[in-house]
């Protein structure tokens, strides 16, 4: 398929922000993705920027798949991963069999804080997805949790609060 060897970034997101496709499978993601990236070709200047908010508004709709069988309701697929960590993760070191529970236990750790509500709940709010967990739907609309992700005032790497910054910053 074609469309799998295109670089997103290049050809993909362009075409669509600049309205050269029809129709296109994407998703709430892109609302802030195609706020924050210049992917769009300015027709005023000629330069590439991100388009605004209601430039994404009135440019795109966003409807649900149509059911699946006749009188079915209409679906969406918000958050369609999986974590998966290989039985054997860590079978190149050559304590493996002395070590092969430590693996276990740290992989287990892993998914653990990858569903932590907190990370789970930013994650919501900056990619426009639907939270994964009851916790974390419950702190999209907790005041107090929603000023410090503004305010980037959350227990996080200052790495990440900077790899974030701008997109908090638009969302």
């Amino acid at each position: 398929m074609v469309l799998m060897s295109w670089d997103w970034a290049k050809q993909i997101h362009p075409t669509v922000v600049d309205g050269k496709t029809l129709v296109f499978i994407g998703g709430t993601w892109h609302w802030t993705e195609w706020q924050t990236k210049p992917y769009h070709t300015d027709p005023a200047t000629g330069e590439k920027r991100p388009l605004t908010a209601e430039e994404v508004e009135k440019y795109f709709y966003y409807t649900l798949f149509a059911a699946g069988e006749p009188g079915k309701k209409p679906v969406t697929l918000s958050q369609p991963f999986v974590w998966y960590v290989a039985a054997n993760a860590g079978k190149d070191n050559p304590k493996y069999e002395e070590l092969k529970d430590v693996y276990h236990k740290i992989a287990f750790l892993l998914v653990l804080k990858a569903n932590d509500p907190d990370l789970v709940a930013i994650h919501s709010i900056i990619s426009s997805h639907l939270p994964i967990t009851k916790t974390a739907t419950n702190l999209l609309y907790d005041e107090t949790f929603i000023e410090k992700l503004k305010t980037l005032n959350l227990d996080l790497d200052p790495k990440v609060n900077e790899a974030i910054k701008p997109i908090v910053e638009k969302t």
